[in-house]
Protein backbone atom coordinates (compact mmCIF):
# COMPACT_ATOMS: atom_id res chain seq x y z
CA UNK A 1 0.00 0.00 0.00
CA UNK A 2 1.44 3.60 -1.13
CA UNK A 3 1.25 5.92 2.25
CA UNK A 4 1.83 9.73 1.81
CA UNK A 5 5.35 11.06 3.36
CA UNK A 6 6.43 14.34 1.61
CA UNK A 7 5.15 16.89 -0.16
CA UNK A 8 7.34 20.26 -1.72
CA UNK A 9 5.93 23.34 -2.78
CA UNK A 10 7.04 26.35 -5.10
CA UNK A 11 5.70 29.66 -5.01
CA UNK A 12 4.43 29.82 -8.89
CA UNK A 13 3.85 27.33 -11.85
CA UNK A 14 5.91 24.06 -11.00
CA UNK A 15 6.96 22.09 -13.95
CA UNK A 16 9.57 19.69 -14.46
CA UNK A 17 10.49 17.37 -11.40
CA UNK A 18 13.23 14.29 -10.85
CA UNK A 19 14.42 12.32 -7.63
CA UNK A 20 18.11 11.87 -7.54
CA UNK A 21 17.70 8.68 -6.07
CA UNK A 22 21.92 8.21 -5.43
CA UNK A 23 21.94 11.47 -3.57
CA UNK A 24 18.68 12.16 -1.98
CA UNK A 25 17.32 15.19 -3.82
CA UNK A 26 13.88 15.96 -5.77
CA UNK A 27 14.91 18.68 -8.70
CA UNK A 28 11.67 20.76 -9.16
CA UNK A 29 11.31 23.27 -12.11
CA UNK A 30 9.53 26.24 -11.67
CA UNK A 31 8.59 27.55 -14.93
CA UNK A 32 9.69 31.11 -15.21
CA UNK A 33 12.00 31.31 -11.50
CA UNK A 34 14.32 28.60 -12.08
CA UNK A 35 15.57 25.48 -10.85
CA UNK A 36 15.17 24.24 -7.25
CA UNK A 37 16.45 21.34 -5.36
CA UNK A 38 14.82 19.62 -2.11
CA UNK A 39 15.84 17.26 0.09
CA UNK A 40 14.35 13.60 -0.92
CA UNK A 41 13.65 12.49 2.88
CA UNK A 42 10.32 12.92 4.70
CA UNK A 43 12.89 13.27 7.88
CA UNK A 44 14.38 16.70 6.55
CA UNK A 45 13.05 19.59 6.29
CA UNK A 46 11.20 20.78 2.69
CA UNK A 47 13.80 23.57 2.23
CA UNK A 48 15.01 24.24 -1.40
CA UNK A 49 18.19 25.19 -2.58
CA UNK A 50 18.32 26.96 -5.15
CA UNK A 51 19.98 25.61 -8.37
CA UNK A 52 19.90 27.74 -11.39
CA UNK A 53 17.32 31.39 -11.65
CA UNK A 54 16.22 33.00 -14.50
CA UNK A 55 17.93 34.75 -15.79
CA UNK A 56 21.30 33.01 -16.19
CA UNK A 57 23.53 31.62 -18.55
CA UNK A 58 22.16 28.39 -19.10
CA UNK A 59 18.68 29.99 -18.53
CA UNK A 60 18.50 33.86 -19.80
CA UNK A 61 14.88 33.48 -19.68
CA UNK A 62 11.68 31.42 -19.13
CA UNK A 63 10.49 28.70 -19.24
CA UNK A 64 12.34 25.62 -17.07
CA UNK A 65 10.27 22.69 -18.69
CA UNK A 66 11.19 18.98 -18.07
CA UNK A 67 13.88 17.73 -15.89
CA UNK A 68 15.96 14.60 -16.31
CA UNK A 69 18.99 13.00 -14.89
CA UNK A 70 21.70 10.92 -16.75
CA UNK A 71 24.14 8.28 -14.76
CA UNK A 72 26.32 6.88 -17.37
CA UNK A 73 28.43 5.36 -14.36
CA UNK A 74 31.16 7.85 -14.68
CA UNK A 75 29.26 11.10 -14.01
CA UNK A 76 25.71 12.32 -13.21
CA UNK A 77 24.33 14.99 -14.71
CA UNK A 78 21.16 17.36 -14.30
CA UNK A 79 19.59 17.85 -17.56
CA UNK A 80 16.75 20.63 -18.18
CA UNK A 81 14.78 21.79 -20.89
CA UNK A 82 15.26 25.58 -21.58
CA UNK A 83 12.07 26.36 -23.75
CA UNK A 84 12.50 30.07 -23.59
CA UNK A 85 15.91 29.33 -25.78
CA UNK A 86 15.08 26.28 -27.22
CA UNK A 87 17.96 24.23 -25.41
CA UNK A 88 18.76 22.15 -23.03
CA UNK A 89 21.10 23.25 -20.27
CA UNK A 90 22.96 20.65 -18.62
CA UNK A 91 24.31 20.45 -14.67
CA UNK A 92 27.16 18.31 -12.77
CA UNK A 93 25.92 16.64 -9.99
CA UNK A 94 28.49 16.40 -7.30
CA UNK A 95 26.20 15.06 -3.87
CA UNK A 96 25.62 17.98 -1.50
CA UNK A 97 27.10 20.86 -4.27
CA UNK A 98 24.85 23.07 -5.72
CA UNK A 99 25.51 22.14 -9.65
CA UNK A 100 26.49 24.22 -11.78
CA UNK A 101 25.57 24.89 -15.62
CA UNK A 102 28.35 23.38 -17.19
CA UNK A 103 26.60 23.89 -21.42
CA UNK A 104 23.67 24.62 -22.71
CA UNK A 105 22.98 22.76 -26.08
CA UNK A 106 20.76 23.31 -28.81
CA UNK A 107 19.37 20.05 -30.76
CA UNK A 108 19.20 20.62 -34.44
CA UNK A 109 18.16 19.06 -37.45
CA UNK A 110 20.34 15.69 -38.03
CA UNK A 111 19.64 12.40 -37.80
CA UNK A 112 15.91 13.19 -36.93
CA UNK A 113 14.54 16.34 -36.32
CA UNK A 114 15.69 19.53 -34.87
CA UNK A 115 14.23 20.85 -31.25
CA UNK A 116 12.10 24.14 -31.07
CA UNK A 117 9.91 25.23 -28.29
CA UNK A 118 11.44 22.39 -25.94
CA UNK A 119 9.31 21.00 -23.42
CA UNK A 120 9.65 17.54 -21.71
CA UNK A 121 12.50 15.37 -22.08
CA UNK A 122 14.22 12.37 -20.89
CA UNK A 123 17.70 11.08 -21.07
CA UNK A 124 19.23 7.67 -20.64
CA UNK A 125 22.76 6.33 -20.99
CA UNK A 126 21.74 2.80 -21.88
CA UNK A 127 22.56 1.40 -25.34
CA UNK A 128 19.98 1.18 -27.36
CA UNK A 129 20.72 -0.59 -30.08
CA UNK A 130 23.69 -0.05 -32.84
CA UNK A 131 22.10 3.32 -33.73
CA UNK A 132 22.30 4.48 -30.21
CA UNK A 133 25.63 2.63 -28.34
CA UNK A 134 25.41 5.38 -25.61
CA UNK A 135 22.05 6.35 -25.27
CA UNK A 136 19.71 9.29 -25.96
CA UNK A 137 18.63 12.13 -25.17
CA UNK A 138 14.58 12.53 -26.18
CA UNK A 139 12.56 16.33 -26.09
CA UNK A 140 9.60 17.01 -27.57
Amino acid sequence: ALEFARSWTVASQPEGMTGDDVAGHIYVGEEDVGIWRFPMSPDLPATPTAIDMIPSACLPRDDVEGLAILDDGTQRLLVASAQGVNRAAIYRLDGEAVPACIASVAVGPGTIDGVSETDGLDVTAAALGPDWPQGMLVMM
